[in-house]
């Protein structure tokens, strides 16, 4: 059983941790080599590329208590008198100006031994005798982190045969009726060849997908479609020709047009007895929505709780229930594929079992889902006990041993509770 903690204690409780007297070693200079050409025109940026180049920044002291982290790391291009972060779905390099941006560590068997300095100021990091920028970080009790951010850097030209990089951007995973896509520039995934670039859809597996002879990839989904297909496009340059394949996925109804569920109904809920152990999957998952309907219990979020005088104590598995008064809080759901056509309304109601349950008034809402909470409150006490299982077993013998009431049925015997009794 978990007693609920308010997050702002939490928080003054951590904070007094770290503001304690710090007995580690500071490490107030961290120095590289590695990083002259670790990056190049024509370079795939990825997390691949990333993981290559924080490798490739060695630190100069041996068994150094600290790291370059690696995949954890940014490259920014300059555009104009703007620094725009690189893509790292697949992104070639071209000529311009960069910077890059890293993670640096102290952890593991050294985060307990050695730490940064409080201030961003008393750290200085070298990389192949070049002072770095230190960016930001901070420090906890097992690790400490800084980010690094190297001087700007130029890529000079390099002629590069023509490429149309496949991108994960690129790519139209969702659509909706009668909204237009997000328009696309095919050059922005061109590289190498004249420059002179020219393209066509080869395959027209989406009839409402155009592509543009510049390269702008536009359109409007005029039907429902739930399947996915793959279109063919090319570059040419006058002199040689690329391809890639283009994805695009379903079309659904747009956001604002999708279903409103008003009414909720369930059935199965079994309220626990005295004596009972708590299984939370196994009491909600028993739980069943009204036939065909697309919202259902997610019951990894779902919780049984009991009353502490004002407050509610959350209850664990294998919790044994005893007389009081209880809760149960759950999660109802619309995702998937039903998300994109139906979501739930303001104001739903929730009725479980015929009974009326509590609810939250604004469901949270996203493109595919949409959830709220429902609540129920009940109480269990022994007469509760005795009189269910009487009901249950009108037909059982009942009997006094040592001022204890039990009940007989079908050979076994069960005391007040329902649980079952051992007799020698």
């Amino acid at each position: 059983m978990k007693k609920i903690v308010s997050f702002a204690a939490a928080l003054c409780c951590s904070a007094t941790m770290l503001l304690a007297e710090d007995a580690r070693t500071v490490i107030s200079q961290c120095t590289f080599t590695g990083f002259k050409d670790a990056i190049t025109t024509g370079m795939m940026w990825d997390y691949g590329a990333k993981v290559s180049v924080g490798s490739a920044l060695v630190a100069s002291e041996e068994n150094a208590p600290y790291h370059i982290e690696l995949g954890n790391a940014n490259l920014f291009m300059k555009n104009g008198e703007e620094w725009e972060m690189v893509n790292a779905n697949g992104t070639v390099l071209t000529e311009g100006t960069y910077y890059y941006f890293q993670q640096v560590r102290i952890d593991g068997e050294f985060g307990t031994l050695y730490t940064f300095p409080e201030t961003m100021e008393d750290l200085t990091v070298t990389v192949d005798g070049v002072k770095w920028t230190v960016a930001e970080g901070w420090n906890d009790e097992t690790y400490s982190l800084r980010y690094i951010q190297s001087l700007e850097f130029v890529l000079e030209h390099v002629d590069l045969p023509l490429q149309l990089t496949e991108n994960g951007n690129l790519h139209y995973y969702v659509n909706y009726l009668n909204q237009a896509i997000d328009e696309k520039d095919l050059k922005d995934y061109t590289t190498g060849g004249t420059g002179n670039y020219a393209y066509a859809k080869l395959s027209n597996h989406v009839s409402w997908l155009k592509v543009s002879e510049a390269g702008i990839i536009s359109g409007t989904p005029t039907a429902l479609d739930e399947n996915y297909y793959y279109d063919t496009i090319r570059v040419t340059d006058g002199t040689s020709a690329d391809t890639l394949s283009l994805y695009v996925g379903p079309v659904y109804p747009a956001t604002a047009d999708r279903e409103a569920v008003t009414e909720m109904t369930f059935s199965g809920f079994v309220a626990p007895k005295v004596g009972d152990v708590l299984d939370t999957y196994a009491v909600l998952g028993a739980v069943q929505p009204a036939e065909g309907a697309p919202y259902y219990f997610e019951v990894g979020m779902s919780h049984f709780f009991k009353k502490n005088g004002a407050d509610y104590d959350r209850l664990e598995d294998g919790f044994v229930f005893t007389e009081g008064d209880y809760a149960v809080q759950v999660q109802i759901r619309i995702d998937g594929q039903k998300g994109y056509y139906y979501v739930l309304g303001n104001g739903v109601t929730m009725t479980v079992d015929g009974n009326s349950w509590g609810k939250d008034d604004d469901p949270a809402i996203g493109d595919n889902y949409s959830y709220t909470y429902g609540f129920y409150e009940f109480s269990i006490s022994e007469t509760t006990a005795i009189d269910t299982i009487s009901a249950a077993a009108a037909k059982s013998q009942k009997r006094m041993v040592d001022g204890q009431l039990l009940l007989e049925k079908n050979g076994k015997t069960f005391n007040a509770q329902g649980v079952e009794v051992k007799e020698n």
